[in-house]
């Protein structure tokens, strides 16, 4: 909290009013909302985050979006969030590899230096057909030739 003096000068009157006001400072961080609900992305793919963010006393001053491949032990230099529309933020990470595990946040600073942090979140890196989708198929396989095998009176 902090006061604002201001000085009202009026040469023709010849008065000088001093007035006084008190402004509370913002001590309230941003706003977050994450938009992205993904939780598995293919191997090839590039992933987008996007958030939601805003300030109800100040400007947003950056964003940014920090992630992990090792479950949080180690981070990323933050990645600059861009901002789309006013309050949507973008980022996106490109070059993961299969079974990576990806842990990020998003990082939000107003004009007035308060920081606000989301809650981690998490997206598996998969192949882009899982090994279960290949067994199936090939245990589908297997019964329909073993059914054709029986009707034609083949015994194995």
């Amino acid at each position: 909290m902090f006061q604002y003096i201001y000085f009202t000068y009026s040469h023709s009157c010849k008065t000088v009013q001093i007035s006084s006001q008190t402004l509370l400072s913002d001590s309230e961080p941003p706003l977050i909302i994450p938009l992205t609900d993904v939780e598995e992305i293919l191997m090839e793919q590039n992933i987008t985050i996007y958030a939601f963010i805003t300030d109800f006393d100040h400007e947003i001053d950056c964003v940014w979006l920090v992630y992990s491949v090792d479950g949080g032990v180690t981070w990323s230099e933050p990645i600059r969030m861009i901002t789309q529309l006013g309050y949507i933020y973008i980022a996106q990470l490109a070059g993961l590899n299969q079974g990576d595990i990806i842990v990020y946040k998003i990082i939000a600073e107003d004009a007035a230096g308060n920081i606000a942090e989301s809650e981690h979140y998490q997206v598996q890196v998969i192949s882009e057909f899982p090994s279960i989708v290949f067994l199936r198929l090939f245990m589908c396989i297997i019964l329909a030739v073993a059914l054709y095998l029986k009707k034609k009176g083949v015994k194995f």
